[in-house]
């Protein structure tokens, strides 16, 4: 294990989480996902992305997401997921998607899936529970994403950042 992923799994250690209550959390998302990705796309449609947007099926692209948000809350971290959240990425950094409106979407969907918990909950404590699980679970998701995301770009970041401190024979400057 790297040492970006043993810091992650510091913070967000899916490990406890019982199959019921990731199960029991995926039913109370479940059943307003399709709202959710309705409103969420309908948003999307408002923003400077509305051009990619328009060249795209969007019935295919929520299909996508219920089956990526599925495997995240009910299934565990494999290979295939590790995959397609490469394969997911490097189609958001072809897009030129800012990482910014990509943290915020994932915040919307937290947003929106703890409304759907409370709904959906037998009580207060089982709320508690699932919303607590759904934390641990999307962030875990969106960190993961983000260092797919960053990983391309990062050597060139760096390198920038080298060479401007360096002059044109590569000696570094005051």
């Amino acid at each position: 294990m790297g040492r970006a992923a043993f810091e992650r799994d510091l913070w967000y250690d899916r490990q406890h989480l019982s199959r019921s209550i990731r199960k029991r959390t995926w039913l109370a998302i479940s059943q307003d996902l399709d709202h959710i990705l309705v409103k969420f796309y309908a948003k999307l449609k408002r923003t400077g992305y509305k051009h990619i947007l328009d060249r795209v099926n969007i019935e295919a692209l929520k299909r996508k997401q219920t089956a990526h948000w599925e495997q995240i809350f009910v299934y565990d971290i494999d290979r295939a997921y590790r995959k397609r959240i490469d394969r997911m990425n490097k189609v958001h950094n072809e897009l030129e998607i800012e990482p910014t409106h990509y943290v915020t979407a994932y915040l919307y969907f937290m947003n929106m899936f703890q409304r759907s918990i409370l709904a959906h909950a037998a009580g207060p404590h089982e709320a508690h529970q699932m919303i607590s699980a759904m934390q641990i679970i999307v962030s875990d998701d969106l960190s993961r994403s983000l260092e797919s995301y960053y990983r391309p770009s990062t050597l060139q970041i760096s390198a920038d950042f080298v060479h401007a401190f360096m002059d044109d024979k590569g000696t570094r400057q005051g």
